[in-house]
């Protein structure tokens, strides 16, 4: 995958490359950007032990993938947060049920116990 840096719209690919080339703690960042000509002529491969990958399709996965688990995370959280306010909900309304028998009770009203 050859590219521009600077030409790449914002987004995933952008994202990922400047992490890939020019991490904070990447010792290599000023070679790069000279043999890159300040990332304006990056040619980007990738291989796993050896074997080429087809880049764009792998920046392409890895993205799949990452949406993938953000999304299944943001589930989780969002489904943990309406459980517990369903059970502050609940707790609430058990509450407010016995504040009733309690003002109904100290009113002298009686209540048959299968009706609350």
């Amino acid at each position: 995958m050859s590219f521009n840096w600077h030409e790449l719209e914002e987004g995933f690919k952008k994202w990922m490359v400047v992490n890939l080339i020019s991490g904070k703690n990447n010792e290599k960042f000023d070679d790069l950007s000279k043999a890159t000509d300040g990332f304006k002529n990056v040619d980007l491969e990738i291989s796993i032990n050896g074997i080429p990958v087809e880049t764009d399709y792998f920046v392409k996965q890895v993205h799949e993938n990452m949406k993938w688990y953000a999304d299944q995370y943001a589930n989780e959280k969002v489904a943990n947060e309406l459980a517990s306010f369903n059970d502050e909900l609940n707790a609430f309304q058990d509450l407010m049920k016995e504040r009733a028998q309690k003002i109904i009770k100290d009113a002298g009203i009686e209540i048959l116990e299968g009706y609350w």
